[in-house]
């Protein structure tokens, strides 16, 4: 379709960091979407979340908040509060909000994404130590080195585990 076709454009000079020109496609692609497509839709929720990185890249923050966003509310309406594409959602927010220094913000939504990613996933997962380590980087960004440490800990003993494994 013209919508899947706008997007990989877009895709294509995002990966090329054009991302003014992969901006156009994407906010192209969300106009085709919502005009076919009723909500809420995974595909119009996808086009948001695209805008919003392309907004983070751009530094206009703001803007990727108000996308990605809209993106987690239509997910949720979606797949519901506790399913991986969710947890993705949480962690570019969390990402998000400690770029712009909101990092008590960022903790919340790291957080949320470890939660859901330990419930989908279990204890020892990769996604889970990912998940560890951001919240540990959040606790350190807001001077809590303990909590920090111990995060940490266990995302470094999640990595070893994986690394033995190969």
């Amino acid at each position: 379709s013209i919508a899947n076709f706008s997007q990989k454009i877009g895709h294509i000079y995002w990966s090329l960091h054009n991302y003014e020109e992969a901006l156009k496609y994407q906010i192209a692609t969300l106009k085709i979407r919502r005009s076919i497509y009723q909500v809420p839709n995974s595909k119009i929720s996808n086009s948001l979340h695209d805008i919003g990185g392309n907004f983070y890249e751009l530094n206009m923050h703001g803007e990727a908040l108000h996308y990605k966003h809209e993106s987690l509310n239509m997910r949720m309406a979606l797949y519901g509060n506790n399913h991986p594409k969710i947890a993705v959602l949480l962690t570019t927010l969390g990402v998000s909000y400690s770029t712009i220094g909101e990092h008590w913000e960022a903790l919340k939504y790291d957080k949320q994404a470890l939660k859901i990613k330990k419930n989908f996933y279990g204890d020892s997962h990769y996604l889970v130590g990912v998940g560890y380590k951001n919240v540990a980087i959040s606790y350190s960004c807001i001077g809590k080195q303990e909590k920090y440490k111990k995060y940490m800990e266990r995302a470094e003993a999640i990595f070893n585990s994986l690394n033995k494994e190969n």
